[in-house]
């Protein structure tokens, strides 16, 4: 067991009191052990998994759009994942990670922490994400995984230039989408740029953008060695999706067998001939990288059209005085969806919902113009940081059933937003 100083005696107590062996290791937060009987030696290796098939640990999704499920991860997968990664990011004994991560999250606890163990390289634990903490760690690192909220955050650090971020090779952000103003910004001050990956607490790590690779269309890159991808129609269901978007399909030895207990959950998971569904919608380039565009339960289904959130958001994203957006569908009593956006302002820039539309309808078709943009003080988000788009439908389920109900789409940008 990992832990800090301040805990390690606590839990070698109980665990002795219980009649367990098992080893506790100190970190002091430095990337070096700590005090304790474990202190100056790496812990020895383990013996493989006598089946490789078997459960080797269970993790809960965060149950963003419904109820959490318990999901077994295999001694194969963790293997997979392991030696992929560390094989992707060139990992190796002369690399110091930052990790300030939740280790209650897969992120943290798998992603970020078992290719440093399979190549060597040295993990520096921080006990939480903290701007001042980072960017005075960053001279020295070599790898640093954080979220787009993180990254966020960095992007303001008045310290945060190219010369602090010398050592770093690479910048890794996943768990959640990575808007382009924040991706703009951080890669500016710091003149490096964020590969993004892609995962799910089912599966850990699917794709992942290489070092080095093109950096004019940004993706979450091709799927990793062992993995096969393919994209179907997310309504139908029907594989085979050629050049347009479709719901993400995976199977690879990383991939869950089974969720816990959830024979109905399960069997829905998987399509007749075993390839899991993610639930994820999303395109391939001509070379094999995956872009995402959202959620199959995101799709806003406007008038039988279906309407994908991210085509909206990038471009509104850009205008003056939009920090933070989030587009999704409520009930229309005519249209069976309409295009609502959640859009907090930056600090003393307030701007006009009515501005904002006008300047969408000069960019995107008429239905496609969010009919209404509610201006907010924050976007609610999972515990990763991610937002939490589910909560903003039902906090907004009733948007359209008063007195505009009937709003009919028009070439005119519709007046009377509610801010």
């Amino acid at each position: 067991m990992i832990a800090a100083p301040s805990a390690a005696g606590q839990i070698r107590t109980a665990l002795q009191a219980r009649g367990s062996s098992a080893a506790v290791v100190a970190i002091d937060g430095t990337g070096r052990f700590g005090d304790g009987p474990e202190a100056g030696h790496r812990p020895r290796p383990v013996p493989p998994a006598e089946d490789p098939s078997a459960p080797a640990v269970l993790l809960r999704t965060s149950g963003t759009t419904g109820p959490g499920k318990l999901v077994p991860l295999t001694h194969r997968g963790l293997l997979h994942q392991a030696e992929a990664l560390a094989d992707i990011w060139s990992l190796g004994p002369a690399d110091t990670v930052l990790h300030v991560l939740p280790m209650t999250h897969a992120h943290g606890m798998l992603v970020a922490v078992l290719p440093v163990l399979w190549s060597g390289a040295r993990l520096v634990l921080r006990p939480r994400f903290d701007t001042h903490d980072v960017v005075g760690r960053l001279p020295g690192i070599t790898c640093f995984m954080a979220v787009p909220v993180h990254y966020a955050e960095l992007a303001r650090h008045p310290a945060l230039d190219r010369r602090c971020a010398a050592s770093v090779r690479l910048f890794i952000c996943g768990s959640a989408p990575l808007p382009p103003a924040v991706r703009t910004a951080f890669e500016t001050k710091t003149g490096h740029r964020i590969l993004e990956r892609y995962g799910l607490s089912e599966t850990l790590l699917l794709t992942a953008e290489r070092p080095g690779s093109d950096t004019a269309a940004p993706s979450v890159g091709p799927p990793l060695p062992g993995v096969e991808l393919r994209l179907a129609d997310p309504v139908t269901g029907v594989p085979g999706v050629d050049g347009s978007v479709g719901e993400v399909q995976v199977r690879g030895p990383n991939v869950l067998e089974a969720y816990w207990n959830q024979p109905e959950r399960t069997a829905a998971a998987f399509t007749s001939d075993g390839w899991f569904r993610t639930g994820d919608v999303g395109r391939l380039t001509t070379d094999g990288r995956l872009v995402l565009s959202g959620r199959c339960k995101d799709i806003i289904i406007y008038a039988g059209m279906n309407i994908h959130p991210p085509d909206v958001e990038a471009p509104l994203a850009m205008l003056p005085g939009v920090a933070e957006v989030c587009v999704f569908g409520v009930p229309h009593p005519s249209y069976g969806e309409a295009v609502v956006a959640a859009v907090v302002p930056h600090p003393g820039n307030r701007p006009s919902p009515g501005a904002l539309r006008q300047a969408l309808a000069g960019s995107l078709p008429p239905r496609m113009v969010p009919k209404r943009i509610l201006l907010v003080d924050g976007l609610p988000r999972n515990p990763m940081g991610k937002v939490a788009a589910a909560e903003l439908r039902r906090r907004y389920a009733a948007l359209f059933a008063g007195p505009r109900q009937s709003d009919r789409p028009s070439e005119a940008v519709p007046a009377g937003d509610v801010d």
